[in-house]
């Protein structure tokens, strides 16, 4: 048995964020990065899921009929941790609604940290060359830039 200590909530979405950022520009930036996501995939999604229930919520204001899109994801989202969910409800069933209010927050937080890192890799790839003369640094696995 053994006994998580996690930090505070703001150091912990701090953390979570820089990770999921510097994750997501290092899968792009670096080809042949194999981060073990095909294994994954699954929560991958399960986790994308609450940012897209979100975003997705506003369709359902436009027609009644397209309130099921939040509600599929937010499906997705808990049938994609019902493992965890399962497990934390079994242990200490009054842990459960805060399992799932931070399962859920964390999950935005690595979803936006992850579109931050995402963006920066492909700005960084869009930016024109310095200057002549200057070179811009190589990322390990890519050819050369223009």
């Amino acid at each position: 048995m053994a006994r998580h200590r996690f930090p505070y909530l703001g150091r912990l979405t701090r953390l979570y964020f820089r990770r999921a950022a510097q994750w997501a520009e290092l899968f792009l930036l670096r080809t042949g990065f194999d981060t073990g996501a095909h294994k994954t995939l699954d929560t991958a999604l399960a986790t994308l899921s609450p940012a897209a229930a979100l975003l997705a919520l506003p369709l359902s204001w436009l027609s009644p009929a397209l309130w099921i899109v939040p509600v599929v994801f937010m499906a997705s989202w808990l049938v994609g941790h019902l493992g965890f969910f399962a497990f934390v409800a079994s242990r200490r069933i009054g842990l459960l609604p805060v399992a799932l209010g931070l399962n859920f927050y964390l999950a935005l937080v690595l979803t936006l940290g992850a579109g931050v890192g995402l963006g920066r890799a492909l700005w960084a790839g869009m930016r024109p060359c310095p200057g002549p003369g200057v070179s811009r640094p190589q990322s390990p696995g890519r050819g050369p830039q223009p």
